[in-house]
């Protein structure tokens, strides 16, 4: 009886079905084994690949800057409507800025179904975002990474960040809404988180206490000397300044450079490559830039409409660093004939492009050794105040150049303006054979190849 038991057991084992279905199982489990091994390393090692062709999830480098130096945790809240479109397309978003840190934790709710948070937080509008970190709040609209980056900076900085700007010369005033004005920077200013005020040295008498960054926006009129020296003081005492001086104009700032080794020019820059882009010839076009920490990634062109030339003594103090900022095209030049109604190049007199104009001025520091408190001064020089006023500030990349100097100025090179992406369509351009073969392809012949298969498959099963 025992036997022939056994042989039972050992006929059923050497059925051919009976070995399909243990290589079967086999199969099942090491596809398994390997599932769970490609999960555990993905899980570690985790990574994004973007394949769009605008690169429309992938974060500029200065956002990843941002958060990858996260050391404060960061709650955001959405206020959406329950199935949006716009709720989908930010959790998106907020997904790719999760991707670069753990320091950021999200929640939606709805204002219609919950109106007592939206009351408590005062949200008066859909699609707002609240952003939380510690004591500290701030909102921000739109799907847009800029405003996500910005809102997310002014809930973690420490402190707040004083940025005057001088007037009473005729300087470009921050709250002027006209062509000429800087209403557009001091609203870009605020939303980065910055105290934006005005100061009139001589009603002052002094600097503030708590300034940050000075700004001097294209003076028209002389500075008295009472005020030149507070400047000069303010420098020496390791102070932040954004100068912006236009060509023909006599303000007397120009003293207080030159004892820095810079030299601004008599002159105005032409550029014919401005004529491609509908301009004149003294609003030079910007497209390349040299090496620095505030056009660092910067590739986007800027306008500067009549821009002078600065220069740089090398015979001056061996402790100043003077670093370009902007230079024209090979194809401009400084124009020194200010009354010349014909532009066009004498050697004897102009100096051929590329030429500067704007640059940064710092003490240099040795290697090695920090330079003192009171000589870590920076400055910026623009030859040019027209560039950021509300006519020029959303003219391709010179708000972002603007904010990008101001940020540099007060040492925080990760927190600069970012360029919203353009969504640009792209079409898929066939000929006749191609979408002859795009439609035999799938639509026949693969699911004939799948339909064969498995008619071969059920087949031999049969036979089994």
């Amino acid at each position: 009886m025992k036997r022939r038991f056994f042989e039972l057991i050992r006929g059923f084992s050497t059925r051919r079905s009976a070995k399909f279905g243990t290589n079967s199982i086999l199969m099942v489990v090491i596809f398994a084994a390997i599932l769970g091994i490609v999960n555990f390393i993905s899980y570690n090692h985790y990574r994004r690949l973007d394949l769009s062709y605008n690169k429309d999830f992938t974060l500029s480098p200065q956002t990843i800057s941002v958060l990858r130096n996260l050391t404060k945790d960061v709650k955001v809240t959405g206020f959406f409507q329950e199935g949006s479109q716009t709720k989908g397309q930010f959790k998106g978003l907020l997904e790719t800025y999760m991707y670069h840190t753990k320091r950021i934790k999200f929640d939606f709710v709805d204002p219609d179904k919950e109106p007592a948070v939206a009351k408590r937080y005062k949200i008066d509008e859909y699609d707002t975002m609240l952003l939380e970190s510690g004591e500290k709040e701030a909102r921000a609209k739109g799907i847009v990474e800029q405003e996500l980056t910005n809102a997310i900076i002014r809930v973690t900085r420490e402190g707040k960040r004083s940025i005057y700007f001088i007037e009473g010369h005729g300087e470009h005033g921050v709250d002027d809404t006209e062509r000429s004005g800087l209403s557009q920077v001091k609203d870009s200013l605020t939303k980065q988180g910055h105290d934006v005020k005005k100061l009139i040295l001589m009603q002052e008498g002094k600097i503030p206490d708590d300034v940050t960054i000075l700004v001097i926006a294209g003076p028209q009129k002389p500075f008295l000397e009472a005020e030149k020296d507070l400047l000069q003081s303010y420098i020496n005492s390791g102070g932040q300044l954004l100068l912006m001086v236009d060509p023909v104009t006599t303000s007397g700032i120009d003293e207080i450079l030159i004892k820095l080794g810079v030299k601004l020019g008599n002159d105005v820059i032409i550029d014919p490559i401005s004529r491609i882009f509908g301009g004149a010839l003294n609003i030079p076009v910007v497209s390349n830039y040299p090496r620095h920490q505030i056009t660092n990634n910067f590739n986007i062109i800027t306008f500067f409409p009549v821009a002078r030339s600065i220069g740089f003594d090398l015979d001056g103090s061996n402790d100043i660093s003077f670093e370009p900022v902007i230079q024209t095209s090979p194809s401009s030049w400084a124009e020194t004939d200010l009354d010349k109604r014909d532009a066009d190049f004498d050697p004897k007199k102009d100096t051929k492009g590329p030429v500067e104009i704007a640059a940064t001025v710092t003490f240099k520091e040795k290697e090695g050794i920090d330079a003192p408190k009171e000589k870590r001064f920076r400055l910026v020089i623009f030859g040019d105040s027209d560039f950021s006023s509300n006519a020029w500030f959303s003219s391709s990349g010179n708000g972002d150049l603007f904010l990008n100097s101001v940020n540099w100025l007060a040492r925080e090179e990760d927190i600069i303006s970012i360029s919203p992406k353009e969504v640009k369509g792209s079409r898929l351009l066939l000929t006749r054979t191609e979408g002859r073969r795009l439609f035999i392809i799938p639509v026949l012949l693969l699911p004939s190849l799948v339909l064969i298969s498995g008619l071969t498959i059920w087949r031999k099963r049969r036979r089994l």
